[in-house]
């Protein structure tokens, strides 16, 4: 008789931790269904950013805020972050407006297309601090955009923004001419009504805001050559001027949205110091050139590259 009491004990408080377990976890599973359907729910609460000067627009998650930053006066930094602090976020964007941005090719990693246009993705990194992990960079008219991740923490949330973007295009002024090249496949250009553009010889054409100097300082020359191999544009530009001696400056720029080289010599000479800027596209190099009188014009030169596309 004792000994059914203990054993009936003993599985009465078996019985009774089994029950007191799975009301414990059915309480926990609950809790976690709960806050998960809450952050869910405040999650799809998306809002929209919208930036027509930039000409970029986006869905965002409601529980993030945003900051702009003027780094420039030609360049946007847009920021979104978590709970007031702008060091923690899913996505920084970077947009410049003068077509510029340094890359490095070495680093790319792949394609990624956003907002209906194709980009490249590039891992980033300094030393061995990363600071952002990825970063796709997108041409759309005289506008690069860089969308930069935050080392993969967020990266569901990156993609779900990224998924969102659309990029307006900003344009030039409503009354620039275009000029429309068939070398090499064929390019166009934009340029101001009240310039000029000499195309008496189609491969070497010259844009200029005063027809009588066209071939002087005040224009620049776009110079297209047929050429049979693909040798790095770094090494044009070293083969050009590193073997006189002349110190120079190369940044990687887009130019009619492919990767291209912007130099500039460093000397005391009369016409050092003018921008140039190569590109390759279709079997052709594409030469820009400006000459003494380009430092006043260098800005509204960069302006009218910026508009320059491809054909084929």
């Amino acid at each position: 008789m004792k000994g059914n009491f203990i054993k009936n004990t003993f599985w009465g408080w078996v019985l009774m931790g089994v029950i007191v377990s799975a009301t414990l976890f059915a309480l926990v599973v609950v809790s976690f269904v709960s806050n998960y359907q809450s952050n869910v729910d405040e999650a799809e609460e998306w809002k929209t950013y919208r930036n027509t000067e930039y000409g970029l627009e986006l869905q965002y998650p409601g529980n993030l805020d945003f900051s702009e930053i003027h780094d420039t006066e030609n360049t946007l930094r847009v920021n979104f972050f978590y709970n007031g602090n702008n060091l923690v976020g899913p996505i920084e964007i970077n947009i410049v407006k003068d077509g510029s941005f340094l890359l490095d090719d070495n680093n790319i990693v792949g394609e990624k297309k956003i907002g209906g246009i194709s980009g490249k993705t590039y891992a980033m990194f300094t030393g061995d601090a990363y600071s952002h992990c990825e970063q796709t960079s997108v041409y759309n008219d005289n506008l690069i955009y860089v969308f930069s991740d935050n080392c993969g923490e967020n990266m569901n949330v990156f993609n779900q923004i990224l998924s969102t973007v659309r990029l307006t295009k900003k344009g030039t002024a409503a009354d620039w001419k275009m000029y429309i090249n068939t070398n090499c496949g064929g390019y166009t250009l934009q340029y101001p009504s009240d310039w000029f553009v000499d195309a008496s010889n189609t491969a070497n054409v010259y844009v200029t805001p005063n027809l009588g100097h066209a071939k002087s300082g005040e224009s620049i020359q776009i110079l297209a050559d047929t050429v049979t191999s693909n040798t790095p544009l770094e090494y044009i530009a070293q083969s050009k001027y590193g073997t006189l001696g002349t110190d120079f400056t190369q940044k990687h720029v887009i130019i009619g949205g492919k990767d291209a080289l912007k130099i500039k010599t460093i000397c005391e000479s009369v016409g050092c110091g003018a921008p140039e800027w190569m590109v390759r596209n279709n079997g052709c190099l594409f030469t820009f050139t400006s000459g003494l009188d380009s430092d006043k014009l260098e800005s509204a030169f960069e302006k009218i590259i910026s508009t320059f596309k491809f054909t084929k």
